[in-house]
């Protein structure tokens, strides 16, 4: 197979070959240059956006007197010659890393390759069997299905009317992408004691959605969830229209792209996509009345001329799409987006362990907060894979795209679980799984001690959702709830962390430490008393107080005596 590209990027002796020159550092791109609806562009724009953060490199001090040199290899879109092209890089092209492929199907033929070879992939597949549970060598660029599927189904249920009776249908491509994320979907939907109406595949690649749409009217579908890739949208969302289903649509990350905006029925003006799309230009013609057909671009189909990115709003992506637009003559897809940031945070964690081949997984487990072009975070360790676990949605309206609902995520959109009891004492109560960023809200925010108890985190608040990461400054998990005795409540909020080290990093042991005159009991006086060394706050006659055990941090506050909240924080829990 021959390579598609080779981007040679060196700097620190302008690229020299003679003596003391680093030999390059060889990184191996493997993606669908193929031409069905839009697919091929993914692939471009994947290597170009790799190539892109190579670009970008170059500025790096850190990375001064290093060259890489980017491999290409086109998948077709076949698992098997997936499987080929990542020996071929591997074997004779001795490339030190892969990023890709997109296709799951394609990803989960290569896993197995990069795992016996010891060599690193970071995939942007989403299928969840990649990283669940973790290979040591496959680590996903994006978010999972896992996690997708979840949120999507919240979204439906909790935002859409799913829960309010609005009969939700499930239509999904026949591929191991869309069948991963239907039955996260399905599995999703029947905890809120909901069944889909209808669950409905078709083939990848069909024309005729007939009879799927049949089946939809006859359940009486007014949602549609529709979990495939883009090979198919612009057809669906025709079929949706003609067959006059007149249900909501909301579809998953797969239909998230520049290319398929171009294609957007003008009467399916409201349909929803779980990803990015809001950051795409919005500056669109409408081509005229809809009906169904099969071109790129067709009548009834708005079509993107030029674009505006609000640089205010997206600064990170404002960046990156006039950067791209600067070399590449053309509008990045939001896969340029995945694989620019993946590629920079690749040659971080390759930097980190000092370029040590043998210890990118290293490099690549202490990646943490690494910022991306989409105002998120990328986060790895050893017990997770899976580096982003949070996402938007996003509206196609009256020929513009726009912004539905901001930072959701697994976590954001959880559903009341029964919690754990907790009984100390004569207080009882349950507490609850809650986002880590959520609980760290209360305690720095609440009435914690803050800031005396902890340091400052940054990215906290609410915004559309809380911004939930499991990996919020190393956190695991968190629990939050209230026990209560008569009319005596404590609010009580455990943090687990990966370590001790984390959980001490998060205090602030550098704060007063003020005698508190041996006051144990509640007073409504406004004085204010602090004593971090003993993790003890009084203030407007509330106390707070913290422990810490190992890798958790517990903290507990309320109006009642200080002996109640030791007891409470010395518990079993």
């Amino acid at each position: 197979m021959m390579l598609l590209v080779m981007g040679f990027l060196f700097w620190g002796g302008l690229g020299s070959t003679g003596a003391g020159a680093a030999e390059p550092i060889k990184i191996g791109l493997i993606a669908t240059f193929q031409v069905r609806m839009g697919i091929e562009f993914q692939g471009n724009d994947m290597r170009d956006g790799a190539l892109l953060a190579l670009d970008a490199a170059q500025l790096n001090e850190k990375m001064k007197g290093r060259s890489f040199q980017l491999v290409v290899a086109n998948d077709k879109g076949s698992p098997e010659e997936a499987a080929a092209q990542a020996k071929r890089l591997i074997d004779q092209e001795k490339v030190s890393a892969i990023l890709g492929p997109s296709n799951s199907s394609c990803a989960l033929a290569v896993a197995p390759i990069v795992s016996q070879a010891k060599i690193p992939m970071i995939t942007l597949a989403t299928h969840p069997s990649l990283t669940q549970p973790v290979q040591k060598y496959v680590f996903r660029g994006n978010i999972s299905d896992q996690d997708l599927g979840k949120v999507m189904a919240d979204y439906v249920m909790i935002m859409l009317g799913g829960l309010a009776g609005e009969k939700v249908g499930v239509l999904y491509e026949d591929t191991p992408y869309g069948k991963a994320g239907m039955e996260v979907v399905r599995q999703r939907i029947a905890r809120f004691g909901v069944k889909p109406a209808v669950t409905e595949s078709y083939p990848s690649g069909t024309g005729d959605f007939s009879l799927q749409m049949e089946r939809l009217k006859q359940a009486g579908v007014k949602i549609v969830l529709a979990y495939g890739t883009m090979v198919d949208a612009q057809t669906v969302m025709q079929w949706i229209i003609g067959s006059g289903l007149g249900a909501k649509v909301v579809a998953s990350s797969g239909w998230e792209s520049y290319h398929l905006l171009a294609t957007v029925p003008r009467g399916l003006d409201g349909a929803i996509v779980a990803g990015y799309a809001h950051l795409l230009p919005d500056q669109i013609i409408y081509l005229g009345a809809a009906r169904i057909v099969l071109s790129p671009v067709a009548h009834g189909h708005y079509q993107i001329v030029t674009g505006a990115i609000d640089a205010e709003q997206f600064p990170a992506w404002a960046s990156f799409y006039r950067d791209f637009r600067s070399k590449y003559r053309r509008n990045p897809d939001m896969i340029a987006g995945y694989a620019y940031s993946n590629t920079l945070c690749l040659l971080e964690a390759m930097q980190r362990v000092g370029f040590d081949r043998d210890r990118i997984v290293e490099g690549l487990e202490a990646t943490e907060n690494f910022p991306t072009v989409f105002e998120h975070f990328i986060n790895y360790h050893d017990e997770s894979h899976d580096g982003m676990r949070y996402i938007n949605f996003s509206s196609y309206r009256e020929g513009r795209v726009y912004l539905a609902a901001k930072d959701k995520s697994l976590d954001a959109t959880k559903m009341k679980e029964r919690g754990i009891a907790l009984e100390v004492g004569d207080y009882k109560g349950e507490l609850f799984l809650m986002p880590p960023n959520a609980a760290a809200f209360f305690v720095l925010h609440m009435g914690f001690g803050y800031p005396l108890f902890m340091k400052e985190i940054r990215e906290m608040g609410l915004y559309g959702g809380f911004r939930s990461d499991y990996e919020f400054h190393g956190m695991k998990y968190s629990y939050s709830g209230t026990i209560s005795k008569g009319d005596d409540k404590i609010m009580v909020v455990k943090m687990v962390y990966r370590s001790p080290e984390r959980a001490i990093a998060t205090l602030n042991l550098e704060a007063s430490k003020e005698d508190l005159e041996g006051k144990t009991q509640v007073e409504r006086k406004p004085e204010e008393m602090r004593n971090t060394e003993m993790g003890i706050s009084y203030a407007g006659g509330e106390w707070s107080a913290y422990r810490r055990k190992g890798s958790s941090l517990i903290f507990a506050k309320g109006y009642v005596p200080l002996e109640d909240l030791k007891e409470v924080l010395n518990a079993n829990f």
